[in-house]
């Protein structure tokens, strides 16, 4: 006499089976290379080691009027110490979390006196991705958070005017380093890329015209490439690391 419910119970495993013969293991391998692929990339200060990034600066850099300044980041602490120096790295001339404010110095001696603050650094987290931005348009600068608009000053003063070197995680004024991640930083002459509030870019930035500085980290044999048309040369101190799959989107 015949199992019907055997039969059946064979009917349904036979091509489930049959699936798990054919299908190669590779396939698994695949999707999580796209998966990979798919992720940012980032450099990690590490403000114990003194880590930071160090370039000559061009006069292309100056900005005497428009300007955008960009990048995702990552807060590992906030406010330990007097300054979370991000940008620039003079007396004169940075963009930072400093005194618990996100803050900027605009050529600080012609026209523009003392720190320019915008928002607190607590609105920051150090469990998430942030998108900052400071531009200035038409002689007012604004500064953006996840793309929302959180303060503004008027400022006509030549930007990175004081410098001959740009530091990224570290300001020599006050000593200080930065914890934190960053990726997709961009600075650019010339053009307002923001001027009211935006939906933060969640793929690759791109070199538009008036780029002068671009750290994507997209390439891993090349992690502190500028991919700006300047392709300046940059160095390492200390020891900020290539840190992959690791990112805001």
């Amino acid at each position: 006499m015949i199992n019907f419910k055997k039969y059946i119970l064979l009917l349904i495993l036979l091509p489930i089976l049959s699936f798990a013969q054919v299908v190669p293991i590779s396939f698994l391998g695949n999707s999580s290379t796209t998966l990979t692929t798919a992720t940012t990339n980032s450099i990690k200060f590490t403000a114990a080691t003194l880590d930071q990034l160090s370039f000559t600066k061009l006069s292309s850099f100056n900005a005497t009027a428009d300007f955008t300044f960009e990048t995702w980041i990552k807060l590992n602490t906030i406010g330990a110490g007097l300054m979370d120096p991000i940008f620039g790295g003079g007396q004169n001339d940075y963009i930072s979390f400093y005194n618990g404010y996100f803050a900027t110095r605009i050529n600080v001696n012609n026209p523009c006196t003392g720190d320019r603050n915008f928002f607190l650094s607590s609105l920051l987290t150090t469990t998430k991705w942030h998108h900052i931005a400071m531009v200035r348009s038409n002689g007012i600068v604004k500064a953006y958070l996840d793309g929302v608009e959180r303060g503004s000053t008027d400022c006509t003063g030549t930007f990175l005017n004081s410098l001959s070197t740009i530091l990224i995680g570290r300001n020599t004024w006050r000593s200080s380093y930065l914890d934190a991640y960053i990726t997709n930083m961009r600075y650019v002459v010339g053009t307002a890329v923001y001027t009211s509030n935006f939906t933060p870019p969640k793929t690759l930035l791109t070199a538009i015209p008036g780029t002068q500085f671009l750290l994507l980290v997209n390439d891993s044999s090349a992690p502190y490439k500028d991919s700006s048309t300047n392709n300046i040369s940059i160095s390492r101190i200390g020891n900020p690391t290539f840190t992959p799959n690791f990112g805001p989107f």
